[in-house]
């Protein structure tokens, strides 16, 4: 009268043992999956913290470009101040030059004529005259210093004006870049928040995981201790594997014969030749046989 029930709670033992086992090898596999997931995720954030340093870097780069681009423009700022003021000093100074050009040329006709009349006083004219001509020549070379000061004027005040262009080109690519680089670094930070939420899933996936295998370890414990208890080690069930989903159909078909073990002779299972007409199942059914991984004499039922 023990036996029965204790036969009865082996086979339930034993079917939960051969369903545990299946759900902790699946879990060890999604276990396994998670794991290699996290590293991914963690080589993907240290590559993203290598990207942040890099585009640090170039933005350092692009505020020191900026500073000295600055620097130079304030230098030609400077440079060009006073720039039409002496080019206006410049042109004055030509224009007096000139005047007094023209009042040395009326005076030497002037004194020409005198001398032609005035004989006597020859060696006076022609002194006044030496003394005319080095005036001229005085007047001519500072005019032609003015224009060439007027010159040179002029081309530093157009080599100005192309190098503040250039200065300002530059100035705008650099703005572009720090534009392309801050839109860059704010996509960079993104990604990383959108990693960080697809890590924090996968933690607590993985600890959920954790707590399904720790209580399934439990389980499987207790019904090892269970198994143990009535079980004497030679039965039919520590001989067969039943494929996943099929593991309550496989209880119900054998039942209490699934605590009975291989035998020659006398009480247990034995090899019988296969039916020479099988009984046709029911509609709807399917045979457990491709399911079931165990002894021969297990065939015919």
């Amino acid at each position: 009268s023990k036996l029965a029930p204790l036969r009865e709670e082996e086979q339930v033992a034993s079917a939960i043992l051969s369903r545990a086992t299946v759900e902790r090898e699946a879990l060890d596999e999604a276990e396994a999956r998670a794991g290699q997931a996290i590293q991914t995720l963690l080589a993907r954030i240290a590559q993203l913290d290598r990207d942040i340093e890099r585009e640090s870097a170039l933005n350092r780069d692009a505020g020191e470009v900026i500073a000295r681009l600055e620097w130079e423009r304030r230098e030609l700022d400077k440079a060009g101040q006073g720039h039409e003021d002496r080019l206006g000093a410049a042109g004055s100074a030509a224009e007096e030059a000139a005047e007094a050009l023209r009042a040395v040329e009326a005076k030497l006709a002037e004194l020409t004529d005198e001398s032609a009349r005035l004989a006597a006083r020859h060696q006076s004219a022609e002194r006044l005259v030496h003394d005319l001509r080095q005036m001229q020549d005085r007047a001519t070379r500072a005019a032609a210093e003015a224009e060439a000061a007027a010159a040179r004027a002029t081309d530093t005040g157009v080599e100005a004006d192309a190098a503040r262009a250039a200065a300002e080109e530059a100035q705008e690519k650099a703005r572009d870049r720090v534009e392309a680089a801050e839109e860059s670094l704010a996509e960079a930070e993104e990604t990383r928040a959108a990693l960080e939420a697809e890590e924090s899933a996968a933690r607590a996936a993985r600890a959920e995981a954790e707590g399904e295998v720790s209580a399934l370890n439990a389980e499987m414990a207790a019904l090892k201790r269970l198994v143990e208890r009535g079980q004497d080690g030679d039965s039919i069930l520590d001989l067969v594997r039943v494929a996943r989903g099929y593991e309550t159909a496989f209880g119900a078909a054998l039942g209490d014969d699934l605590g009975v073990g291989l035998a020659d002779d006398g009480s247990g299972w034995h090899l019988l030749p296969g039916y020479d007409a099988p009984q046709m199942l029911p509609e709807g059914a399917e045979a457990l046989a491709p399911h079931v991984d165990g002894p021969a004499a297990l065939a015919r039922r």
